[in-house]
């Protein structure tokens, strides 16, 4: 799973399956691999990033076994979400396409 933004990590589970990013101009971005990946407790994921890292799009957060994920029966969608929408013109998703690392999933208007 790679940072989809520059910025500060405020959030690293060490079970791997959820990250919290603080942009420089304060956007804060969540991301959430697979759905109740919390339940495998770290198995398929190495964390790469932690806590008080810097990162760039691209840089690793954590390498992870989705194939792992889907035999325990968890979903593998990742979720990225920006989590401190008040006072933003506007926040809109870019969804229903598969994307690759340095493509824009979300535009943010401040």
């Amino acid at each position: 799973m790679r940072a989809p933004v520059w910025g500060g990590v405020r959030t690293a589970a060490r079970t791997g399956h959820v990250f919290g990013i603080k942009t420089g101009t304060g956007v804060e971005v969540l991301i959430h691999i697979g759905i109740d990946t919390v339940r495998m407790g770290g198995v398929g994921f190495t964390v790469t990033a932690g806590k008080g890292d810097r990162v760039r799009p691209g840089d690793l957060l954590a390498t992870v076994d989705f194939a792992k994920i889907a035999a325990k029966g968890h979903g593998t969608a990742t979720i990225v979400t920006v989590t401190n929408t008040t006072g933003m013109r506007s926040v809109t998703p870019l969804t229903g396409r598969d994307v690759r690392v340095g493509d824009t999933v979300i535009e943010v208007r401040r």
